[in-house]
């Protein structure tokens, strides 16, 4: 269906799909303007990029691959992005090879190029000739200088790139820059989950959930929104007793939630985790409340920030173990409702046999059953009235069954068929049972969790702590006591592990296609060298955008890949032609520096200006695609720079290995030409 990530996925793909038209479009008109006709221009023109659109195609379906296949609660949001891209990206491939250049053969004129003499179509073409002479300014003035002294300083060029890109892992690496698996995104929702003891009466969770929603609307004392034709930041509340819709929905008279709607974002002005943080002092604390959670609605279901799971044989111990963890979290700043799953049940009379009731031979599931039959009541036969079945009960008086004393008065029949006093043979204690058992593994499983505020700490770093120190020294206390970290730490485990996965597989691919069109192994790499530098951009547009590094920017960088190795795989091409003409590789990269820069540079600005809508969305259902689109535009800008000036550099570097080699092998640095059929029309001036 259209929903909001395939729209983003239509607005990411706006400006990928004039790529393909702007180099295919710019070659036919750069034909036509050398004085050949149109149909001409556009046979040869689009003739002379068919293999160089295809590839960049192919290589960008590649990478948006690992999107497609990847696991977890993410993969199943994010896997119909890439379905759309891919669609469009297919259909704008047939439109700019089979139905652009016709049109272009029919709309330039036949006797060449003529400027207009007046009217509307004169002041365009001033505009347009004043914007392409600031660019051939530039290009002549400025960037065929800088490539030249690249070119020559080709090795520190690259040093120097590398060390900037091995700079900016240090800095991922080490901590020095903040990196979320799932930050907190503004919000118009806040909820408030409330959890009592089970058997809580009913009217207790309603005042319980009153109280939350009275401290819900002294937020408008505490707060004034940023447009005062707002009102408050508060539009609404509602308040649902006997279900409670957290991760794992819950039903009974125990839970209860109070939901507050909030104002929206822009007219606020006030984020919702300060709103949560604010309402959760003002509630303060629920007398008998087992949890009391205060959350943003959150798009992705993935669980607690904090979620540590202790599996064990012990129940008692492992309730003990979870005591002192939620003790050593409470250590942490910023770490907030630490709390645990388990539900202790309801008052129950809990049965155990004696000595002496085992030696008569009686079993516990007699025992059960007669104590039930005596105060419930056994089946002794139906009758049929009518359509209705009639059951007939059998057991003891009213007067018999009226107080928990009355069980040591009932009679216990043995096996031989004699009859004994309940005290005889076992004992009744009362006591609170289990409302849910949970295991995992085959054992019991417990499970401590807690929210993070991401302003004070980090809850990867946190988990990471505690697996160094604590937890070891815990389950050296335990005998047969296990752990395992759950919630979103093991669904981002999951989701970047098969991101990952499907990464490498979409490189390969990549690097096979680039393989085929250049009949090389060595070239392909230099193409893909501008892969991991797209890094850089995405880093330093977070930092200017206010965002943290994200799965979701891991997400645009895997998107990225297949981007950036467009423009780099054109210019390698025109620089294999040029060669294979017999023109000197310094020339032939300086030639293909001049003649792409246009294209490389229009096809950037296209696509960053196709993303910028959703840079610019204040809106809260664009929130968590906001870091993807920052992955992709700063780290193509960036990248650009790269494409134009790095490649070149590496391109003549991998020469001089091959010119190094071959006197190697062979005792001369003649150069082996180029295969003739990369060079099926003349290079362009």
């Amino acid at each position: 269906t259209l929903n909001m990530i395939t729209m983003f996925a239509f607005i990411m793909a706006l400006g990928m799909l004039v790529d393909d038209a702007i180099v295919v479009g710019e070659n036919i008109y750069s034909h036509w303007r050398r004085g050949k006709p149109p149909v001409q221009a556009a046979i040869d023109g689009a003739g002379e990029v068919a293999l160089p659109v295809l590839g960049a195609v192919s290589t960008t379906v590649a990478a948006f691959m690992p999107l497609f296949i990847m696991e977890g609660v993410m993969g199943k949001f994010i896997a119909v992005m890439p379905v759309a891209v891919v669609a469009a990206l297919l259909g704008s491939l047939l439109e700019c090879m089979l139905i652009l250049p016709p049109h272009l053969a029919h709309a330039l004129p036949e006797e060449g190029y003529q400027a207009p003499r007046r009217g509307l179509r004169r002041l365009a073409q001033r505009v347009r000739g004043g914007i392409d002479g600031a660019l051939d300014w530039f290009i002549e003035r400025l960037y065929m200088p800088t490539l030249e002294r690249a070119m020559e300083w080709r090795l520190v060029v690259a040093a120097s790139a590398t060390a900037i890109l091995m700079l900016m892992f240090g800095l991922l690496l080490g901590g020095h820059l903040s990196f979320e698996l799932f930050p907190d995104r503004d919000t118009d929702t806040v909820i408030a989950r409330l959890t009592m003891p089970h058997g809580t009466p009913l009217a207790r969770t309603a005042a319980a959930t009153e109280r939350l929603e009275a401290a819900a609307r002294r937020l408008d004392a505490h707060f004034k929104p940023a447009d005062p034709g707002a009102g408050g930041v508060v539009k609404q509340t509602m308040t649902v007793v006997g279900f409670g819709t957290d991760f794992e929905p819950e039903f009974g008279s125990h839970v209860g939630e109070v939901t507050v709607e909030l104002a929206a974002a822009e007219a606020r002005g006030i984020p919702s985790t300060l709103l949560a943080d604010k309402w959760r002092d003002l509630a303060g604390d629920v007398p008998e409340a087992l949890e009391l959670i205060f959350i943003s609605e959150d798009v992705f279901p993935v669980g607690k920030p904090i979620e540590v799971r202790l599996m064990g044989d012990d129940f008692t111990a492992m309730r003990e173990a979870a005591a002192r963890l939620e003790a050593e979290l409470g250590t942490y700043p910023g770490v907030l409702e630490i709390g645990n799953d388990f539900r202790p049940g309801k008052m129950e009379v809990q049965l155990a046999l004696k000595p002496a009731g085992r030696v008569l031979g009686i079993t516990l599931a007699d025992l059960a059953r007669q104590v039930n039959q005596g105060f419930h009541g056994a089946e002794a036969l139906r009758l049929q009235r009518g359509r209705d079945d009639v059951r007939v009960m059998v057991r003891y008086p009213e007067a018999e069954r009226r107080s928990l004393g009355d069980l040591d008065n009932i009679r216990i029949r043995t096996p031989k068929g004699s009859e004994v006093p309940f005290g005889e043979v076992a004992t009744a204690t009362l006591r609170r049972g289990f409302a849910v058992i949970k295991r995992a593994e085959r054992q019991r499983a417990l499970n401590v969790t807690a929210a993070v505020d991401s302003t004070k700490a980090n809850a990867e770093k946190i988990l990471a702590d505690l697996e160094a120190d604590f937890l070891p020294r815990l389950l050296a206390d335990y005998e047969n006591m296990r752990y395992s970290f759950e919630g979103q730490h093991k669904e981002t485990k999951r989701s970047v592990g098969s991101l990952l996965r499907g990464f490498m597989i979409a490189m390969l691919l990549v690097y096979a296609i680039l393989a085929v069109i250049f009949r090389s192994y060595a070239q392909p790499l230099v193409v893909m060298s501008v892969i991991p530098f797209g890094l850089i951009g995405a880093v330093v547009g977070h930092f200017l955008m206010g965002h943290v590094l994200s799965l979701i920017s891991l997400f645009g960088l895997v998107a990225l890949s297949g981007v950036l190795v467009n423009d780099s795989l054109v210019l390698v091409d025109f620089i294999n032609r040029a060669r294979s003409q017999g023109t000197p590789v310094f020339e032939a990269v300086l030639a293909a520096g001049r003649q792409r820069f246009r294209a490389i540079v229009l096809t950037s600005v296209t696509t960053v200006a196709g993303l910028s809508p959703i840079l610019l969305e204040k809106s809260v259902q664009a929130q968590f695609l906001i870091p993807m689109a920052i992955s992709m535009s700063f780290g193509l800008m960036g990248a650009t720079v790269l494409v134009l000036i790095l490649v070149p550099a590496l391109y003549l570097l991998l020469c001089d290995v091959q010119s190094i080699g071959r006197w190697l092998l062979t005792g001369s640095f003649a150069e082996k030409p180029l295969d003739p059929a990369l060079a099926d029309t003349p290079p362009r001036a």
